[in-house]
Formats: structure tokens, C-alpha cells, sequence
């Protein structure tokens, strides 16, 4: 069997495993779909901006259209640390919500090749200007990322969990967890497809709740090339 063969098997076998992931009993089956633009500035300051569309109940219902420009700095051309500032604007049925949070990551550098890992946490606080003048919510969100590219298939695929910490005032609890399985596909060296299935559950709420989000991102590098 020739390396490409084998490698086209191994990207395939990659996409079955996120279906059958997704495959699970859930309350809910929701579809995020969305694109990102991304400019450097210079090798160390670049802006992002990002939208997305959600349904809800099935894909019947519309939650929300989010609007998020972001800015992330890097210590060192080279630095695997990267810390990001970033305004989240939704818009819903009945309101309109303001995020603003905060996050720092850090890649890892793995004896495997091919291989990548990181670690991200991310404060966030939600309920700033809301129309309704409900309590603002805060959360800290850490993450790991492991991921595994196929260059002959110019694809990469990953898995990451993320944990919710809900420190909100009179909670103070974890509530969420999302495992997240997807693929990224380079069409370009400028653009990409991502593809990703995130299993959610609730717990330590009123309604706990299990949810298969769909996730459809197309993704561009609008920095002018040199």
C-alpha cells in the first residue's frame, strides 16, 4: 500500500469517528454556520473578525447572529504563548447581548510529528448594556486542543474539550462540557473549511441538557502578502 492510499484511508476513517460521535442520543440537534477573517498586522498583532448564524430545536428555531472582532498578540514572532482580547455582539428575538472576554493560549511542541497540542483559558463576561438589565455572567473556560495533520490531504483533524466554571454571583459552579471532534481542510494557503461536532452537556442547572451542535466555518487570511 502506498503512503498516499494509506493516508487517504486514514482521513477517511478520520471523518467516520466525528459522525459516529455525533451519532449519540441528544435533547437537541443545533447548527452553527459562520465565516472568520483574519489580518496581520505585523508577525506579532493580528485582527480577527467572525461571524455566526445559530438555530436551535432541531434547526427549526433561530437563536442568534453573533458579530466578533478580536485582537490577538504574540510576545515573540515565534512565541507559542498568544494572548487575545476580544467584543462578542448578538442578536436574538428578544435582545440584543454584549460580551467582552479575554483569553491566553499556549501551543505545545510534541515529540510526534505531525502531531499539535494546546491549553487556552478564557474569562468571559456577558450582561454588559443588555436591554433587560440582567446580571452579568462570568465565566472561565480552559480548553485542550490535540490535533494530527495530513499533509499529503492538506487536512487536519482535531479533538478538544472544554470545561464551563460559572462564577456569576450566588454561583460558583461548573455547569458545561463540550467535547469537540472536527476536520480543517486547506483549500489555499489563505483559506479553509472547518468542520467540527461539538457533543454538549449541561449539568448543575435547572434543565440539564444534551445538544449535537453541527459547526460550518469558511475561513480567510486577508493579510497582503509581501
Amino acid at each position: 500500500m502506498t503512503f498516499k492510499i494509506r493516508t487517504l484511508y486514514i482521513g477517511l476513517f478520520c471523518m467516520v469517528i466525528p459522525l459516529l460521535f455525533f451519532a449519540q442520543k441528544q435533547n437537541d440537534f443545533i447548527l452553527w454556520e459562520g465565516f472568520s477573517l483574519k489580518y496581520k498586522i505585523n508577525p506579532q498583532l493580528s485582527a480577527d473578525f467572525k461571524s455566526q448564524f445559530r438555530m436551535e430545536n432541531n434547526v427549526t428555531q433561530f437563536k442568534s447572529v453573533l458579530f466578533n472582532p478580536s485582537a490577538t498578540y504574540k510576545p515573540a514572532k515565534k512565541s507559542k504563548f498568544k494572548f487575545t482580547v476580544g467584543y462578542r455582539f448578538s442578536l436574538t428575538p428578544t435582545e440584543n447581548k454584549h460580551r467582552i472576554y479575554t483569553k491566553a493560549a499556549y501551543g505545545f511542541k510534541l515529540p510526534k510529528k505531525n502531531f499539535s497540542a494546546s491549553a487556552r483559558i478564557k474569562l468571559t463576561k456577558e450582561g454588559i448594556g443588555n436591554e433587560r438589565g440582567e446580571i452579568i455572567e462570568n465565566f472561565i473556560r480552559p480548553k485542550i486542543n490535540i490535533g494530527y495533520k495530513l499533509k499529503e490531504l492538506n487536512l487536519a483533524v482535531f479533538y478538544a474539550q472544554e470545561l464551563f466554571y460559572d462564577f456569576t454571583k450566588y454561583q460558583h459552579k461548573f455547569n458545561q462540557l463540550r467535547n469537540i471532534v472536527g476536520l480543517n481542510y486547506e483549500m489555499s494557503k489563505r483559506s479553509s473549511i472547518t468542520l467540527s461536532f461539538i457533543r454538549l452537556q449541561t449539568f448543575n442547572v435547572a434543565n440539564r441538557k444534551k445538544a449535537g451542535v453541527l459547526v460550518f466555518s469558511l475561513n480567510s487570511d486577508l493579510t497582503v502578502k509581501k
